[in-house]
């Protein structure tokens, strides 16, 4: 007992003044009698469980703070530092990637990865490898490759799930999603039928989430050019562009 009398009051540092500690008790209800009325010891409860309530939330808003920030560092040891690299899309946190780095005399080593393995990690490392701003540069350019990454696979995922019933085939593409194809069959207006558009996306810059190359079949018998079907892919995410192409009063659902 006097152990755990100990705890808890080691626990209500978190309330310094007698004036937080009363208020906390005046705005407490138990079982319709106010906290204040209860024996010493259940106040105390009472204050431990405020105290516990408010550590989550300042642990809560730090680890928004924290993943807001994209880019975080933990020192682990003299020497040798782990960054964390956030990755989102359309507001939806994802997972995150990890590089261990070691710093040798005026030299950077990386010890540990979970970065994709399409990132020039040691070609990158070996570039920028000059001091703290070259140092800033390399996180940045790493944080850019993952982010880019994480969005054109969530936004091939969003088109599957969200006009399944216009994709002719399962979208493929390769591992770094820097190649996606996409074989849609698109309700041709007034004329009952359908039309197969094969679209080949080609992602040159890796730190992009956009195609640099779109390469489309024959429009046939649909309202939308190739050249617009081209403009629509270069500049918009893959389901805003499919949208904004077929779906926008330019076809026949159904």
């Amino acid at each position: 007992m006097t152990k755990r009398r100990n705890d808890l009051q080691q626990k209500l540092k978190h309330f310094p003044t007698d004036s937080l500690r009363a208020k906390v008790l005046k705005d407490t209800v138990v079982e319709g009698v106010h906290a204040t009325a209860l024996p010493p010891h259940l106040q105390e409860e009472i204050l431990v469980k405020a105290a516990q309530d408010e550590e989550k939330r300042q642990l809560e808003y730090l680890l928004v703070a924290h993943r807001c920030a994209g880019t975080t560092a933990r020192i682990l040891k003299k020497g040798r530092v782990r960054i964390q690299f956030e990755t989102t899309y359309r507001g939806e946190y994802f997972e995150p990637f990890y590089l261990e780095l070691e710093f040798t005399g005026k030299e950077i080593e990386y010890r540990w990865h979970t970065l994709p393995a399409f990132i020039p990690l040691s070609g990158l490392t070996a570039k920028y490898n000059d001091g703290e701003i070259q140092f800033r540069v390399l996180l940045c350019m790493l944080h850019s490759y993952v982010s880019a990454f994480v969005q054109r696979r969530q936004q091939t995922m969003e088109l599957s799930g969200k006009y399944a019933e216009y994709l002719g085939e399962e979208i493929s593409s390769l591992y770094a999603y820097n190649f996606i194809q996409l074989v849609l069959n698109i309700p041709a207006k007034g004329s009952g039928g359908r039309t197969e558009l094969v679209v080949h996306l080609y992602y040159k810059e890796l730190q992009s989430d956009l195609p640099t190359r779109v390469r489309c079949s024959d429009p046939g018998d649909l309202p939308v050019h190739r050249g617009r079907i081209k403009q629509a892919f270069l500049t918009l995410p893959l389901a805003e562009a499919f949208q904004n192409l077929f779906l926008d009063q330019n076809i026949e659902q159904g």
